[in-house]
């Protein structure tokens, strides 16, 4: 929806192999932030859970993953996010 939402955390499931480093972006629309989410090198083959902090408000998001060395693959990412709404206060 074009609602604002609090895109609070991202968690990225990958495969990485030895010397390989990955990069994850977030480009979060409507705020029109782009920062550096999380970076990742790893030191021997291993399958890994990367959870990363966004906390930023905005309509939309998109994802960008460099890798600098090697291959690493991307088998899932899921990013969390809260619709913002409206609190109604009944005073008497």
């Amino acid at each position: 929806s074009l609602r604002e939402k609090r895109f609070s955390t991202l968690e990225t499931e990958i495969n990485s192999g030895a010397g390989s480093s990955l990069q994850t972006y977030s480009d979060v629309q409507n705020q029109d932030t782009y920062t550096l989410t999380d970076s990742f090198g790893a030191a021997s083959i291993e399958d890994s859970t990367r959870r990363s902090a966004i906390r930023k408000i905005g309509t939309g998001i998109q994802l960008k993953y460099i890798t600098t060395n090697l291959i690493t693959s991307i088998y899932s990412c899921i990013v969390n996010a809260t619709l913002l709404g409206k609190t109604n206060k009944n005073s008497k």
